[in-house]
């Protein structure tokens, strides 16, 4: 599992749509399809349910959107921590 993966589950369940999602997230929408694709294998679960009108959460999805959020909140807190220990 990778942090962009999450960032690109994140954005299809806030957009309800893997075009725009795709779109906010600057590629195209076969790669962020690809990439939540990759996730799903991962966990071998599905995450998104996909229809002509967009993608919804499955329950799997919605518990891990819960802990994405979070993974993804603390990575970017960990990325502005200095060497010694001050957020920067």
């Amino acid at each position: 599992m990778q942090i962009q993966q999450l960032h690109h589950f994140l954005a299809a369940v806030t957009y309800g749509n893997l075009g725009r999602a795709a779109v906010y997230c600057n590629i195209t929408q076969p790669a962020i399809t690809r990439s939540i694709q990759r996730l799903e294998e991962t966990l071998a679960v599905q995450l998104l349910e996909r229809s002509g009108r967009g993608v919804t959460p499955t329950e799997a999805g919605k518990v891990l959107h819960e802990y994405a959020r979070q993974m993804v909140r603390d990575t970017r807190l960990a990325q502005l921590v200095t060497d010694d220990g001050r957020i920067s």
